[in-house]
């Protein structure tokens, strides 16, 4: 039996000297996110109403976090804003931020909806008690009831699934299901729990296409990931991922964004990866994306694309040199989610098989050295 090092302190994930890593557990337990859409049901309509209610007075309404969790909430965003557009309210009503920001300053009134996957993030913990001074309705969603950032929020939606490993995959996911969850109440309707479950597993399915996609793609130098709409937030998570896990330098840039000057710096050592899934105007979205393979494609660069069934059949090899993976859409859940709970799984799997490529252990993010341990605990400053 191997001894434990004195660095592995008890809330540290399990240190495993081969796969299957702890991330990948999480990923693969990630259908059973799918009761939450039942569980969750009141408290995600009393959250629902006062969204409801801050919309029809025009107050603020915004979703917070940090990390993986800000990624979640951007998420989140586009769950509510396409939920209260199907209401009659005008898009752009709900706001995104970075934690650190909304606690420095504030918006007056309104909502706000953290989300702290472990509950300790003393920005979003700030953030929610700024809001809570500021005369805010506060939400949080969390897998840490009894967690600091708990005892500020007025309303409490608890995720079961903790995640073990550092790598967070479920605390991406998870408030995508909650959120979800309080965008269907705002039409005033419910999600299936089946329906979801099924969806979620589907998205599992693609994971040899996600092997091989990493395999096209080992030994690129740097990742670009792209896209628009709600597939930012999927963009944008999979360069963190691939960052905390593969160890590799990642950049997330919107749709139209990575067009305007970032592919000068893109050469036969990088990778290109496109999502292309949201319903929304998917078709002007899937135009330009075919001119952002098409450029990198020049340059030499590998690229790959995570997009729904119609978006593959016009994407030839050549434009998509590394592979496709092809996500599950479904019309048994609302579109932004469908697009959503696909690109976060399908990310996952991407990042998981990146990881086995480069042959690394994700879990800790590099906290195993002592230099990011201790990098770790100097980010870990006061923020007042």
């Amino acid at each position: 039996m191997s001894v434990k090092p004195e660095w592995l302190l008890p809330w540290f994930p399990e240190l495993r000297e081969e796969p299957p890593w702890v991330t990948e557990d999480m990923i693969l337990a990630e259908p059973g996110l799918a009761p939450l859409v039942e569980d969750l049901a009141a408290p995600a309509e009393a959250v629902a109403a006062e969204v409801a209610r801050a919309a029809a007075a025009r107050a603020p309404i915004v979703v917070a976090g940090s990390g993986t969790a800000e990624h979640a909430a951007t998420a989140v965003v586009e769950l509510l804003d396409n939920a209260l557009r199907r209401c009659g309210f005008p898009g752009g009503v709900v706001e995104a931020r970075e934690s650190l920001e909304a606690a420095l300053d504030p918006r007056a009134g309104g909502v706000f909806i953290g989300v702290s996957h472990g509950g300790r993030s003393r920005a979003t913990v700030s953030a929610l008690e700024a809001a809570r001074a500021a005369g805010a309705a506060t939400a949080l969603i969390t897998a840490a009831p009894d967690a600091p950032a708990a005892g500020v929020a007025e309303h409490l939606l608890v995720t079961p699934l903790r995640d073990s490993s550092f790598c967070h995959t479920v605390a991406y996911l998870a408030p995508i299901v909650v959120g979800g969850t309080i965008a269907a109440a705002v039409t005033g309707a419910r999600l299936d729990a089946a329906a979801v479950r099924a969806h979620l597993e589907a998205a599992l399915a693609v994971r040899l296409q996600a092997a091989a996609v990493a395999a096209g793609l080992a030994g690129v130098r740097q990742l670009l990931t792209v896209g628009g709409g709600a597939d930012c937030a999927a963009a944008r998570e999979l360069a963190l991922k691939v960052e905390e896990a593969v160890r590799l330098p990642s950049t997330a840039h919107g749709l139209e964004t990575v067009l305007h000057g970032h592919l000068v710096a893109a050469d036969e050592t990088t990778g290109v990866v496109l999502f292309l899934t949201d319903p929304r105007s998917r078709a002007g979205r899937a135009e330009r994306g075919e001119c952002v393979l098409r450029a990198a494609r020049r340059l030499g660069a590998r690229t790959a694309a995570l997009v729904t069934p119609d978006v593959a059949e016009r994407l030839t090899p050549e434009l998509a040199s590394a592979g496709l993976v092809v996500l599950p859409e479904t019309v048994t859940l609302p579109g932004v989610l469908s697009s959503l709970a696909a690109t976060a799984i399908g990310l996952q799997l991407l990042t998981l098989g990146l990881v086995h490529e480069a042959g690394v252990n994700p879990d800790l993010i590099r906290r195993e050295q002592a230099a990011y341990r201790e990098a770790a605990e100097l980010a870990q400053a006061k923020i007042r």
